[in-house]
């Protein structure tokens, strides 16, 4: 190996110079810095770039000013806030099923909608519900400059109303001028899901700018969307026994095997298709009766369905087995409608005293529309002692409780017979239900389509000072 001296010792004396001239160069600053310290006196910060609260503040804050929240062009405040990282979108206006009835509401940390407190310009806002959330709709948009959420440590400041954190809605302030903004948005491709809205704000200065007063108007709409309308809503994640077409229940008192197989051969079901126990057989229109079928079981599948299947048939599980799609027809999207008019004034009588006032006034209507309601969804008990209606109906045993299910005697003049051919071959007894064998009454339970959706309509009128 061959090794060059001179180099090396060139190289390993220049090293040696520059650490001890950096040494030397190191006590110099030292000693200046402390020299010029034991003269300073007084820091005074004149100005900053720093133009945000949430790059200096202790607890986590994030600012959102009104050009962000316009570019959006979102017609209700919770749908921007949705998309943060410290708000869970559990539910919104647009929710549904489980809704809150066209509500605005924030959900931080995901913690609940009523532990975190809702401020306006620093100040508390009056609850719109008596589990002390505030609804969003009834601050007027078009008055809000923007807003802060924090949270961490608001708790601290606030109390236990705080405890997920807080979120302010800072209003204009010394606005001078007329602003008008006119939004308009829908599907590109489906031309629905439309959405308008417009704003008009109107200020001005006055007394050398001492005050300022400020009116706006904002006017709001969104076309509600049927779940149909869109192919990733349109079947239920979900299974149901609750049928428009009805379903029979037959428990404690099952029919025979040999009944159902023999009806059932009628349609061209080979014998055993159909278990006489299972709680499997629906009506047709047609005074006919089908199977329903057994999820995850491939020897029992729908049989004799004679409906269209259509988006009313969960196509996710048929026809391996038939459950009803309740999400055709649910909403995905709710109807809304605001009108909003505030005012607000502020004047500064002196450097540190100031007096405002504010006025608005809020009325906005949402729907909701859920699919036809399974019947009953309630339990049914018999009365007992001398309670006329015990008398009257005479179906089921005093003292007992048959838990959702319809009864029904056989008298009814509806029963086809083909299903009477079922209900003759019964032998047992269901203690809950007066009678026994082919006498006993039969259980149902059915979706009441006959009786259309179940529509609720949110008016909600707001006059606040």
């Amino acid at each position: 190996m061959y090794t060059n001296n001179k180099l090396t010792k060139a190289v390993r004396l220049a090293i040696a110079f520059g650490a001890a001239s950096a040494a030397t160069s190191a006590f110099n600053v030292v000693a200046q810095d402390t020299t010029e310290a034991q003269k300073v006196e007084r820091i005074s910060v004149t100005g900053s770039r720093i133009m945000r609260a949430d790059l200096v503040s202790n607890s986590p804050i994030h600012t959102v000013d009104a050009e962000e929240l316009n570019a959006r062009a979102d017609i209700t405040i919770d749908t921007y806030l949705n998309t943060l990282p410290q708000v869970n979108p559990a539910g919104g206006t647009t929710s549904n099923n489980p809704g809150n009835s066209g509500q605005s509401n924030v959900n931080l940390r995901g913690l609940g909608s009523n532990r975190n407190l809702v401020l306006v310009d620093g100040r508390r806002v009056m609850v719109s519900q008596a589990n002390m959330t505030v609804d969003l709709n009834t601050i007027p948009a078009a008055m809000i400059e923007g807003i802060e959420v924090i949270t961490g440590g608001a708790g601290a400041a606030y109390g236990a109303d705080a405890v997920s954190g807080a979120v302010n809605l800072k209003l204009k302030r010394n606005f001078e001028g007329f602003d008008f903004r006119a939004t308009h948005s829908n599907h590109d491709k489906n031309r629905d899901a439309r959405e308008n809205g417009f704003s008009a704000v109107l200020g001005s200065n006055f007394e050398g700018g001492k005050g300022n007063a400020i009116i706006a108007f904002d006017y709001s709409e969104r076309q509600e969307l049927i779940k149909a309308q869109r192919p990733f809503a349109a079947m239920a994640t979900s299974t149901t026994t609750f049928f428009p077409e009805g379903l029979y229940f037959s428990p404690g008192n099952s029919p025979t095997q040999a009944a159902v197989d023999a009806v059932f051969a009628g349609y061209g079901v080979p014998a055993g298709s159909v278990p006489a126990n299972a709680n499997l057989i629906g009506f047709n229109s047609d005074g006919s009766l089908y199977s329903r079928g057994v999820p995850r079981n491939e020897n029992v599948n729908v049989e004799n369905w004679r409906y269209p299947v259509d988006l009313s048939v969960n196509q996710k599980f048929f026809p391996d087995f038939y459950s009803y799609n309740f999400d055709e027809v649910n909403l995905l999207v709710l109807p809304l409608e605001r009108k909003t008019f505030s005012s607000k004034f502020d004047y500064d009588l002196s450097d540190s005293l100031r007096v405002f006032a504010s006025v608005s006034w809020t009325n906005y209507e949402s729907q909701t529309a859920l699919a036809p309601t399974p019947f009953p969804t309630v339990n049914s008990q018999s009365l007992t002692g001398t309670n006329p209606q015990t008398v009257k109906t005479g179906l089921i045993t005093p003292g007992t409780t048959i838990a959702g299910n319809l009864v029904v005697p056989v008298t009814n003049p509806f029963i086809s017979n083909d299903f009477r051919t079922i209900l003759n071959s019964r032998t047992g007894d269901n203690p809950g239900l007066v009678g026994s064998g082919a006498d006993e009454p039969f259980q149902i339970r059915s979706r009441s389509l006959w009786g259309g959706y179940v529509v609720q309509s949110r008016i909600i009128p707001l006059f606040s000072i």
